[in-house]
């Protein structure tokens, strides 16, 4: 029998880390982007998780043709299923007062990256209405060490592996909202298994200072230097993440947070 949940952009790292931390007898069915274009995909589903992602997405404005989750709504459209789909926090304009956005906060996307997943959002919300779910995800991290990455946590490592030290160009100060992605695992089950319409923010809600970052993960990684160029502060941000928590319990504390750096830090010195 067809397992219910289609998971779209099984590549992803987060699409695996999730992957990793399912029962063994979960009904979940992982496949590339190409299953977006398979005919009988949707046979039998109800629910679709769309990890996916243009691979130009940070580089150039996707036309809404191109974009891969409006593919998949439309598709979506002739079945029952409930779209579950990966945002980002990209999609908001730059805090004005403080760090914290909240779903209601103003949208003004100043990257690629944001300008394409808000043109997403606002597509498959036309095309789906009320079966659509939209996670605004913060800095999700874990161990990253795919040679292409360049999230936060992967440049950290990749400096720490290569060189033993770590460089920033903003102050250490510098607080966003960092989730381990075992966290994000966790409460993206929890989504799963009851799927609400709507969008929600999908962090920590803590302020998290890029130097403590960097210093916890150093300390399970066993030694390297931190290389402060800067003492501006760039990109802060803390999600809200209220209305998550009221649906699907809390996500995680600064203490969890701190021991998955160190725990990232020493399984990326011995692999």
């Amino acid at each position: 029998m067809r397992a219910a949940t289609l998971v779209v952009g099984a590549g992803s790292h987060l699409a695996s880390v999730w992957r990793s931390s399912l029962p063994k007898d979960f009904g979940a069915e992982f496949q590339s982007h190409e299953a977006i274009a398979a005919t009988d995909v949707l046979e039998g589903r109800s629910l679709v998780i769309n990890f996916c992602r243009h691979p130009e997405l940070d580089r150039r404005v996707i036309t809404e043709d191109e974009l891969p989750v409006v593919q998949l709504a439309r598709r979506i459209t002739l079945s029952n299923c409930h779209l579950i789909q990966m945002s980002s926090r990209h999609v908001y304009a730059p805090p004005q007062n403080g760090w914290s956005l909240s779903e209601r906060s103003e949208l003004g996307p100043t990257t690629m990256n944001g300008v394409n997943k808000l043109a997403g959002e606002k597509a498959i919300a036309e095309i789906l209405n009320e079966r659509v779910t939209v996670l605004r995800l913060a800095n999700i991290f874990g161990l990253e060490t795919q040679s292409r990455r360049r999230t936060f946590m992967a440049r950290l490592l990749a400096g720490l592996r290569n060189d033993r030290r770590v460089v920033f160009d903003v102050a250490l100060s510098t607080a966003r909202d960092f989730l381990p992605d075992c966290s994000f695992a966790r409460i993206l089950q929890s989504i799963v298994a009851h799927p609400r319409p709507g969008i929600f923010n999908l962090g920590s809600g803590i302020a998290t200072s890029v130097g403590d970052i960097a210093a916890w993960t150093i300390s399970g990684f066993g030694d390297g230097a931190i290389v402060c160029t800067s003492d501006a502060q760039r990109d802060a941000f803390v999600l809200k993440v209220d209305l998550l928590a009221s649906c699907y319990g809390p996500t995680c504390t600064v203490d969890e947070i701190r021991d998955y750096c160190y725990r990232v830090g020493r399984m990326a010195r011995n692999p």
